[in-house]
């Protein structure tokens, strides 16, 4: 009986240790292609006040990968990292930078179950692809409010920020470093009306969500961009950079947005934003295309999609993946127990010479309310046991995001050597890899990168044991050299080409 105690127990145990992300201490570079989450609390049942806070890398299956804990106590000039309130509706979003080397997250400087929010300064992590954390930079209270929403970068180098009680300010990175908590000076004011919701950058124009001033509720909002360029100001802009709102039809409790440009062209043309109509319900994604109606063009609405896996949903973030935008959704409700919830909707039309085609004018538009392929991929119920009395109520997924890529790419020499596949690149765009696998995969995922490591396409491929011929078509990539990938779980095999 003795025997088959410990035999159970070991058994239990087994499970538990397997039922959570591998904590990673070390500087680890991302796996090109996961995600990651933005996870407030532990195995603790205390979900009071300030929480610690990880950065949990995961593959776009949903598979956890590993864990980044960022820091509980000072070091240097990198202050302390922790989480805020665990049932916030908004706040508290994980972004990529624009050149997609880095995330940003904002937090607090103050002691675990800490409540006195408004006293503690608020510490932006920047965290790099090679999974190194930096926590140097951080403002005061009365810059964005008693917890952060959102920061946003280009670069690493400097930083967006926006809140309850801010407009958009800039952040240099360092800002306040080593400064006393009494001390810390304010950042400079970019521009906005009103208390923001989240921001974005592309192709060097900031995107900001901000509260509609006067509105009856407090979740209302307009997403508009803030001037022409990204400014970098010393001191507060005057004039402050102007609003000018994006005319979204039947957009009213905008929360994260997430724009992405199917022609090539660096422009955005396509638009998705999770809703939050109130705690404990389901959130709402609307989808916008940038089109020409009679040669006029404008931001057409495509409709909108709720389920009852998207309840409490909060963060979001897509990418294109041949002819269909992947839509990852993170829910974030008060009682623990959060999800990952991916959708796949088509935008691009098959037309019969096998070539795709976006929705321009005079094509059939794709609406968002036919899509509607939606799985959860995460359970923290089942992913978070971290020991036989927790079931993932403990924890809350705050923000997502993909991941980062790291600095430096392996030489072409060793990737050639080590790839073990084959591309060829015939006229209309086309890619044809030709790729042996081990094993059968229904998760691989194809990257063309370019050389500073920013990805320009991608698509998740079925791989059969032996041999697999992939046709592709990677849209407008012009004459240059590039990195394709084949990433099939953590093995990532790379060979540089030239077009």
């Amino acid at each position: 009986m003795k025997k088959k105690l410990l035999f159970l127990s070991l058994c239990l145990s087994s499970l538990f240790a397997a039922a959570q992300p591998s904590v990673s201490n070390g500087t680890v570079a991302f796996t090109p292609g996961n995600l990651v989450i933005y996870r407030f609390g532990d195995e603790s049942t205390n979900k009071a006040g300030l929480l610690p806070a990880f950065i949990d890398e995961f593959t776009p299956s949903g598979e956890l990968v590993r864990s980044i804990p960022l820091p509980t106590v000072p070091n240097g000039d990198n202050r302390r990292f922790m989480g805020g309130l665990m049932g916030q509706l908004r706040g508290d979003l994980i972004s990529l930078s624009a050149d997609g080397r880095y995330l940003t997250v904002i937090g607090l400087d103050g002691p675990r179950n800490g409540t006195a929010y408004a006293s503690y300064p608020k510490v932006i992590a920047r965290i790099s692809g090679n999974g190194e954390v930096n926590t140097s930079t951080s403002i005061p209270t009365v810059s964005i409010g008693n917890t952060g929403r959102n920061v946003v970068t280009k670069d690493g180098t400097g930083f967006y920020t926006t809140g309850g009680a801010g407009q958009v300010r800039y952040v240099p990175f360092g800002f306040n470093a080593g400064v006393a908590d009494a001390n810390l000076a304010t950042p400079p004011l970019v521009g906005g009306t009103n208390s923001g919701f989240a921001l974005s950058i592309f192709n060097d124009k900031l995107y900001f969500a901000e509260h509609t001033s006067g509105a009856s509720s407090n979740l209302a909002g307009v997403i508009g961009t803030l001037g022409t360029e990204l400014p970098t100001p010393t001191e507060d802009m005057n004039p402050v950079a102007a609003f000018n709102a994006l005319p979204l039809p039947n957009l009213t409790m905008p929360n994260q947005f997430v724009l992405l440009d199917r022609d090539g062209d660096k422009a955005p043309d396509l638009l998705y934003v999770i809703e939050i109509p109130a705690a404990n319900t389901n959130s709402v994604i609307r989808k916008y295309s940038y089109e020409g109606v009679d040669g006029v063009f404008a931001w057409q609405d495509l409709g909108s999609f709720s389920h009852a896996k998207l309840k409490d949903g909060k963060g979001i973030t897509a990418r294109l993946s041949g002819q269909d935008a992947q839509i990852f959704v993170n829910t974030a409700p008060a009682a623990g127990k959060p999800t990952i919830v991916r959708i796949n909707d088509p935008i691009y039309s098959m037309m019969a010479n096998d070539a795709y085609t976006v929705h321009n004018e005079g094509d059939d538009p794709v609406d968002f309310n036919t899509s509607r392929l939606v799985k959860t991929i995460l359970y923290a119920s089942l992913q978070y046991k971290f020991n036989e009395a927790t079931d993932g109520s403990t924890v809350n997924f705050r923000g997502i995001a993909l991941a980062p890529t790291p600095f430096s790419l392996t030489s072409a020499s060793k990737e050639t050597e080590k790839s073990s596949f084959s591309v060829y690149l015939p006229e209309n765009n086309r890619m044809q890899l030709s790729v042996p696998s081990e094993v059968a995969s229904n998760n691989a995922l194809v990257l063309v990168r370019d050389m500073t490591g920013r990805v320009l396409f991608q698509q998740e491929v079925k791989l059969a044991k032996g041999e697999n011929l992939l046709q592709l078509r990677p849209f407008h990539l012009i004459n240059g050299v590039y990195i394709v990938s084949v990433v099939t779980g953590k093995e990532v095999r790379s060979l540089k080409i030239a077009k």
